[in-house]
């Protein structure tokens, strides 16, 4: 585990520029929930048995930044690590305002009433940034009822975006659940390695859409070889192929 993520081997595929930018740019991103935990800091470190907490949550996070803007190589998915701490500060600020002004005995019915409005909105306007679809297209309705139509539930299906079966319904071999770029390009996953697993599990689907796959030559030879239907919509490629062509 330790070699994996130190893997100095890695080139052509990590983020570039300052961590600082990269990390700025990320929490600009995530303005929202970054706001709602300064302003529930400031609230909850008015409460003297509070305060230790929020010390606790803004040592983290300036931790977390302060390590991503020193470390290299960085890749995108890191960064949701920065948000940790805000949103577990976020969350406290918002329990607290909850139970003062919804659970509180004392509150009147109206005040409960708007409290919990507010809650809702807060709710659906953080969503869509706190739970980004990112890295997934347009097609990825049209490609999940593609792939449903030609597996069975549970099924065993090979993709470099493991997401997009999740979504499907279906199963990933658990070795090939990590088809990163950066499992890839640094020899923990290969051709043999993938084409062992499908044989393994008796996949019959492969879909590709990200790309992180076409850095396995072998992999795809051997795929494409034993495919007997290809469908491609929009970016992704599925292919249903004959485990017995399988080489």
């Amino acid at each position: 585990m330790l070699r994996y993520n130190l893997a100095i081997r890695l080139t052509g595929n990590e983020l570039t520029g300052s961590g600082a930018t990269l990390v700025g740019t990320y929490l600009l991103a995530h303005w929202p929930i970054v706001t709602l935990a300064l302003a529930s800091g400031a609230w909850l470190s008015r409460d003297p048995r509070s305060r230790v907490g929020v010390m606790v949550a803004a040592l983290w996070f300036a931790a977390t930044v302060v390590t991503f803007t020193l470390w290299k190589p960085l890749w995108d998915n890191y960064f949701l690590w920065t948000l940790i701490a805000p949103a577990l500060l976020a969350g406290a600020g918002v329990a607290r305002f909850l139970s003062r002004r919804v659970l509180d005995p004392t509150a009147s019915p109206r005040s409960r009433l708007l409290s919990a409005l507010a809650v809702a909105a807060l709710a659906l306007s953080l969503a869509p940034r706190s739970i980004p679809w990112r890295g997934r297209s347009a097609t990825m309705e049209a490609v999940v009822r593609d792939l449903q139509s030609v597996t069975a539930p549970g099924e065993y299906v090979v993709s470099d975006d493991p997401f997009m079966v999740f979504v499907g319904g279906r199963r990933a071999p658990p070795p090939l659940a990590d088809t990163s770029n950066k499992s890839i390009v640094t020899g923990f996953l290969s051709s043999a390695d993938a084409l062992s697993a499908m044989r393994r599990y008796r996949v019959r689907v492969v879909v590709l859409g990200t790309g992180r796959l076409a850095r396995m030559d072998a992999f795809l030879r051997a795929v494409r070889s034993a495919s007997i239907d290809r469908r491609v919509i929009g970016d992704h490629e599925r292919m249903v192929i004959d485990p017995a062509r399988l080489r």
